[in-house]
């Protein structure tokens, strides 16, 4: 019988071993790092939403990394206009007026607190600066008929560390932002 821990598939991705078999092919079944985080209470979400942003302004959803831990961070997006969409590391951001956002754990059963701090939604005031690490692009226009442009991008970030996803407006429209994450030490 196979002993419970974490090992890398032949794809590079870290699973974790369970000593249960596949009735059918009897193959070992495992199950990846995010998917056990989600069942451990490890594993959190947060969404923030403008339903007009003007020309040039943006929404963005600024945080703070935990000390320990590795932030694995899924970012979806909707805009009904043409956006930028930016993952920035390192940029000031200044709470103010900025209302804070709750992280849920995606396991309402699970007491767990996320570690990431200063969750809070900006609208076009307090973020400033930091290195865009990843970005996306929303060739949605709006339109009399209605237009929509979705996406996702997935990133590990650093521990101690302030980011924002950033969707500033090409176009005046709306958009949103979803931020999923779990958090896990570094297996080595």
């Amino acid at each position: 019988m196979p002993q419970l821990g974490y090992i890398t598939d032949p794809d590079g991705n870290e699973v974790l071993r369970t000593p249960r078999l596949d009735a059918a092919t009897h193959a070992q079944v495992g199950m990846t790092v995010a998917h056990n985080q989600i069942h451990d209470g490890k594993s959190y979400m947060a969404r923030v939403w403008l339903t007009s942003i003007g020309l040039g302004n943006y929404l963005a959803l600024g945080f703070t990394t935990p000390e320990v831990a590795v932030g694995n961070v899924v970012v979806d997006w909707t805009a009904e206009t043409e956006a930028q969409i930016d993952v920035l590391e390192a940029p000031v951001n200044t709470p103010g007026a900025n209302p804070v956002i709750v992280g849920y754990n995606r396991n309402r059963n699970s007491p767990n607190l996320s570690g990431f701090t200063n969750l809070r939604l900006y609208n076009n005031v307090g973020v400033v600066g930091g290195t865009s690490i990843d970005f996306d692009y929303s060739w949605a226009p709006r339109n009399a008929g209605g237009g929509e442009s979705r996406g996702t991008m997935e990133i590990q970030l650093r521990s101690s560390t302030v980011y924002a996803i950033r969707f500033t407006a090409i176009a005046i429209g709306g958009g949103l932002l979803k931020l999923s994450w779990y958090e896990h030490e570094a297996i080595n």
